[in-house]
């Protein structure tokens, strides 16, 4: 399921003193298929990016930078978990109406 569905990377910041609009333009500049995550929180953001241009060395070296610059407090970046993929999926699914599951 994860080979089929799990595609993709995940770049989670700590923000740092309400630095969101200069940190968020350099990820857009580096990844413009990134997509911000809507499960955001006032001291975390998360992007998903899905591009086989992706590296590893040159998303840390954009975000150590960042750090450095003190735009971020810290910061990971990880494959997609199984368990995003299951959450993904699941958001994804349609519901079958109660009446529907009776004849079924």
């Amino acid at each position: 399921m994860k080979s089929r569905y799990g595609s993709g990377y995940k770049i989670c910041v700590v923000k740092a003193n309400s630095q969101e609009e200069e940190y968020e333009k350099r990820i857009f500049e580096e990844f413009p298929t990134a997509v911000k995550d809507k499960d955001n929180s006032e001291i975390y953001d998360s992007y998903k990016i899905v591009t086989k241009e992706f590296s590893f060395e040159k998303a840390f070296t954009l975000m150590e930078g960042l750090k450095k610059a003190k735009k971020v407090s810290d910061f990971n970046i990880m494959n997609t978990t199984l368990e995003q993929v299951f959450i993904q999926f699941s958001r994804h699914q349609i519901e079958i109406p109660a009446e529907n599951q009776a004849t079924s």
